[in-house]
């Protein structure tokens, strides 16, 4: 094969003036490419623009309950355990998700959700023992939660931030 069929081969069927030939290659020197920039646009390919992500809307009370839900009744199954991969756990609450909600939410989308409503969970959980720690006397039920409450919206999200 010589050097015109291997070009023919790898670059297509290009016109013959964006190459030259042995005897203009020999006379100047070059690697055998001709100076003149070509206007046609042959040989390039349009590469599509990438989608951007979109985000979507913000998740509402009955799906946040339908969430927790399906965490909880993928989490207490005795016959699965916890013999699962990550993956296959998320498929599973994902799955659970859907069939009882009728609420469509990708997979990735109810991970990342369930991460900050499990967040604020253990915040929760540890302003209720921060105050059952004081032991105030003469408090209620009701007010240790209001004092939980106030601690929960007072305290920051992440350690180490005042």
């Amino acid at each position: 094969m010589d050097d015109e069929d291997f070009l023919k081969f790898t670059c297509g069927d290009m016109p013959s003036q964006e190459f030259a030939h042995d005897d203009v290659a020999s006379q100047d020197g070059g690697e055998g490419f001709v100076d003149e920039p070509t206007n046609d646009g042959e040989g390039f390919v349009d590469e599509p623009t990438p989608r951007r992500a979109v985000r979507g809307a913000n998740f509402t009370q009955k799906e946040d309950e339908a969430l927790c839900h399906a965490w909880r009744s993928v989490g207490i199954d005795p016959i699965t355990g916890n013999e699962q991969s990550t993956n296959t756990y998320w498929e599973r609450i994902h799955d659970h998700f859907e069939k009882h909600s009728k609420l469509i939410r990708s997979q990735i989308s109810l991970q990342h959700r369930f991460q900050t409503i499990n967040t604020d969970c253990s915040k929760w959980s540890g302003c209720l023992a921060q105050v059952d720690r004081l032991n105030p006397s003469g408090t209620s039920a009701i007010d240790k939660t209001n004092i939980a409450q106030n601690l929960f919206m007072g305290k920051p999200k992440k350690k180490g931030v005042q």
